[in-house]
């Protein structure tokens, strides 16, 4: 009932719009993208985390929507680690490539954490 008695209340605008890249369209990318679909490359996605880090509520209506997408991988070689992270760096589709891309090697894979791209939807 306070919920409903604060959004009869609430005035303007609430950003309902997601203006990042959703799950699934992370998802359908990442299984979708040449550098993980062609088996010659060996890159396996063992674990993937996708989190909001910001988002607007009915207390922060101005807040924008800021997310993380988090992977480890299994790369068989450091050839095809380079690969991957120039492949990154150049594609825009799914990454903010103008915030930092942590990639790391832990014990027998890596690690990618990265920022997810705005858009002007």
């Amino acid at each position: 009932d306070q919920l409903k008695a604060h959004l009869r209340k609430q005035k303007g605008f609430f950003p309902v719009n997601l203006e990042i890249p959703a799950v699934t369209e992370t998802l359908a990318y990442l299984s979708t993208h040449p550098i993980f679909s062609d088996p010659t490359h060996g890159i396996e996605i063992t674990s993937l985390r996708y989190e909001l880090d910001t988002y607007p509520t009915l207390n922060h209506i101005n807040t924008r929507y800021d997310g993380t997408l988090s992977l480890e991988l299994s790369i068989p070689s450091p050839t095809s680690a380079t690969l991957l992270m120039d492949t990154l760096k150049t594609d825009t589709t799914l990454i903010d490539t103008q915030r930092d891309i942590d990639f790391q090697r832990t014990g027998s894979g890596y690690t990618l954490k990265c920022h997810l791209k705005r858009s002007n939807r």
